[in-house]
This record gives C-alpha cells, sequence and structure tokens, in this order.
C-alpha cells in the first residue's frame, strides 16, 4: 500500500497542474525591454547631455516604431541602424555640440554663459497593450533663462501606434472645455495659488480665450495609470513663471470622449 502513496500523490499533482489556467504567450515575441544610452561633452563653450530609455527587445514592429520616435525626438537626421542606440545617440550628441559651439563662436566666449542642451527621453509607464515615454528637453542659448519643453507619447504595443488627438472627439463642445478649465484650476492649485472664479484663472493666463473656451495643448495628449494627461507648453497658455500647466483627466470623466480605439488602449485600467 505505501508503495502506491508516492505515485497516488505524483498523479494528483499532474492532474491539479494540467487543469490549472496558463498564462497564454505569444510564440517567438520578447517581452519589451530597454537600455539607458547616455551621450555627455562639456566644455567652457557648450555643454550637451541626451539620455534615452531605447528598446533592444521586443515586438519587432513596436521597438522599431519607439527607435524611430526617438531619433526624430533629437533631430530626425539619423540614417545608420536604428538598432544601433549607442551610435544613433552618438551622432546626435556630436551634432548639437557641434551646433552650439559654432552658435558660441559669434560671441565673445569670454563673456558668453555656458550654452546647454539636454534632452531626457524616457519610458514612464507601460501596460500590457501600450507603452508611454515622456521627452524633457532644455536649451540655454544665453539671456535670462532657458527654454524647456515636455512631450508625451502612447504607443500600442501591437503595431506601435501612438495615441493622439484623432482618438479624442468632441473636444470643442463646453463639456470638454469644462475638463481643461478644471485641470488648470487644479494644477495651479497644486502650486499654492487659489482659484477661485473665472476672473482669478484668466489672472494666471495670458491665452486671449476665454477660460471657458480654452485651446487644446499644441502636443497632443498621453495615457498613463490615472487618466489622460495634458501638457502646455512655457508661453503656450501661461507665462514664464507659470511653468509648463499639466494635469491628468482621470478614465472615468474621459472615456465619453474617447474613440473605441482609444477605449481598447485602457481596457482593464
Amino acid at each position: 500500500m505505501k508503495k502506491l502513496y508516492i505515485p497516488l500523490i505524483l498523479l494528483a499533482a499532474c492532474i491539479f497542474s494540467c487543469s490549472s489556467p496558463k498564462v497564454k504567450e505569444k510564440p517567438n515575441e520578447e517581452a519589451f525591454a530597454t537600455d539607458s544610452v547616455t551621450y555627455r561633452q562639456v566644455t567652457k563653450v557648450a555643454e550637451v547631455e541626451l539620455k534615452a530609455d531605447f528598446p533592444v527587445s521586443g515586438n519587432n514592429i513596436l521597438t522599431n516604431a519607439i527607435q524611430e520616435f526617438i531619433s526624430e525626438e533629437l533631430g530626425g537626421t539619423y540614417t545608420g541602424d536604428l538598432k544601433a542606440g549607442k551610435t544613433l545617440i552618438n551622432y546626435y550628441g556630436d551634432l548639437l555640440y557641434k551646433d552650439l559651439e559654432d552658435d558660441a563662436k559669434e560671441f565673445d566666449i569670454n563673456d558668453l554663459p555656458t550654452l546647454n542642451y539636454s534632452q531626457d527621453i524616457k519610458k514612464i509607464f507601460e501596460t500590457e497593450k501600450y507603452i508611454t515615454y515622456l521627452s524633457d528637453t532644455y536649451i540655454y542659448m544665453g539671456g535670462a533663462h532657458g527654454m524647456s519643453t515636455k512631450q508625451g507619447s502612447t504607443f500600442r504595443k501591437s503595431d506601435g501606434r501612438r495615441f493622439s488627438y484623432e482618438m479624442l472627439f468632441d473636444t470643442e463642445t463646453s463639456e470638454f472645455k469644462k475638463l481643461l478649465k478644471k485641470g488648470l484650476i487644479e494644477y495651479f492649485s497644486d502650486n499654492e495659488f487659489v482659484i477661485t472664479n473665472d476672473d482669478e484663472l484668466a489672472a494666471m493666463l495670458i491665452t486671449e480665450s476665454d477660460v471657458n473656451n480654452l485651446p487644446l495643448p499644441e502636443y497632443a495628449p498621453y495615457l498613463t495609470n490615472e487618466g489622460v494627461t495634458f501638457i502646455y507648453q512655457q508661453y503656450e497658455i501661461a507665462p514664464y513663471a507659470a511653468g509648463m500647466p499639466r494635469f491628468t483627466i482621470p478614465y472615468g470623466d474621459i472615456k465619453g470622449f474617447m474613440t473605441t480605439t482609444a477605449r481598447n488602449y485602457i481596457e482593464n485600467q
């Protein structure tokens, strides 16, 4: 009887494991992964620093789309192998440094502050269906202060398609404009300003548009865990001191303005 005991246990374990649900994996498809590639050159004349979370594995269509995106964010003139992340970053770094060096030659270097260009292109969020990147750029060419830009981009994993304004509708309606207005009020509130009425909000802005009919940001929004994030660039809607107004509209509030395609991005979120 004891001899049969162990085989019976093994048989039961086999039956249990075979009947348990397993996660299906797509054949020959690696998980999306990145490598941090950098470039840095600093002299008295100029400083250039580049960083990018560069795709090194995953769906070939997706990785190619993001590699192209990184190249385009840095200038879009690279003609080499897109998979060669370090070569690509060095190409743009050398090019940007040479441009700053040429600009500096037009001035008295002894009196000119160090010119600066820095850009960080990083992956900030990922789900089973999409990946979101944020490109953060700073440029200083002399003067009182430099200029910054922030742009988010969301890519569908299946085919690399990028989320854009095309996936939102009725954005000119009063209902959608209320969401933009609410987002800006929340942004300024987070920065220790108390907005209690339309006049106070208008005083924080430099746009000629009515606060109840605000324009969309120049750059398309992007997807995060909390919702759809919008960013206004410096001077786009507010003065320099206000920074870059950024806010996230929760999916529960914005889902009614999202196309079926867009809703598929956030399924199960």
